[in-house]
């Protein structure tokens, strides 16, 4: 309890020595003790209160964080909500770029149909490109841009062409059928064996040509007549006959239904099949070769056979 007297209290100064008790060294020993464990204690207390604060401004930190990706997921949400249900993202145009004027644009986009007044955020390029390739077997490549908020870009290349085509009835006693090769259309073989017709021969430059023959059943434009593999034999032969013999090829003669070709050099015709490798065929060339005189033969040779070799 303070009581206040009013008076004012004189300033604290120091006993004089005669006053002052002796201390031992003993007592002064456990005083410094003992004030050095009351400043310990203050700093303990004070570093518990720092401790404290640090786990309430961490606990409020994750409380922050936490209601924050909360708010951030809700955003998303609803932005994507907004994307789906938009009527501003459904596509409304396709701009399809060509690189040669065999691809119809017509086609392109009769094909890409059922795109239109879907959201552009969920039109893939797969989607797309398997349209293209339902629609027209020759597509080579296709490249898709999305132009937001509404438009679709599309760059298709077709295979390049490979061989014109004349297409001859396997009865010599109907004249020759070109197929739609007529005077609108001419026909040819892509790179992948695809059978295509192009109005005009557009785009064939100078292709050298192939005769089918034996093929059955007309063949209809947009189907597989050849295999990669038949073409790449065929390119083979062709090849090797003007490096290795120094031949002319005038002429290539393909039976479809018994996959083997005929090319042409000229003097006579030499027989190919594709269940052996052309180099074997060329061996076996080289060696009728070295055994006649070319001169004597006048119409094929037939390079099919493993164990002989027939000429004529």
């Amino acid at each position: 309890m303070t009581y206040d007297t009013g008076v004012p209290l004189k300033k604290a100064r120091r006993l004089p020595r005669y006053l002052r008790r002796p201390v031992s060294q003993r007592t002064r020993s456990l005083v410094q003790r003992r004030f050095a464990r009351r400043k310990g204690l203050k700093k303990e207390r004070w570093q518990r209160r720092l401790r404290r604060l640090q786990r309430l401004f961490a606990s409020a930190q994750r409380f922050t964080l936490r209601w924050v990706l909360v708010g951030v997921g809700l955003s998303l949400a609803v932005i994507l909500g907004a994307l789906v249900f938009s009527p501003a993202l459904r596509l409304q145009e396709i701009t399809v770029v060509r690189f040669g004027p065999r691809l119809n644009i017509e086609d392109v986009q009769v094909a890409l149909a059922p795109l239109f007044e879907r959201h552009l955020v969920f039109i893939s390029q797969y989607e797309v490109r398997q349209l293209l390739e339902e629609a027209i077997p020759d597509i080579e490549s296709t490249t898709v841009t999305k132009l937001y908020p509404s438009s679709l870009r599309v760059e298709a290349r077709l295979d390049p062409l490979f061989y014109q085509l004349q297409i001859t009835d396997p009865d010599p006693a109907v004249s020759p059928d070109s197929g739609s090769g007529s005077v609108s259309n001419i026909d040819f073989i892509t790179s992948k064996g695809t059978y295509v017709t192009v109005l005009g021969g557009t785009g064939s430059g100078s292709l050298a040509q192939i005769q089918l023959v034996d093929w059955g059943a007309h063949p209809v434009p947009g189907t597989e007549l050849l295999t990669e593999d038949f073409l790449v034999r065929l390119q083979a032969a062709e090849r090797l006959l003007q490096r290795e013999f120094g031949y002319n090829i005038e002429g290539r003669i393909v039976y479809l239904r018994a996959q083997e070709f005929h090319i042409d050099i000229g003097q006579y015709s030499l027989w190919f099949d594709t269940q052996t490798s052309v180099d074997d065929h060329l061996q076996r060339y080289r060696k009728l070769l070295q055994t006649i005189d070319p001169a004597t033969v006048t119409l094929y040779v037939d390079l099919r056979l493993g164990d002989r070799i027939v000429y004529k």
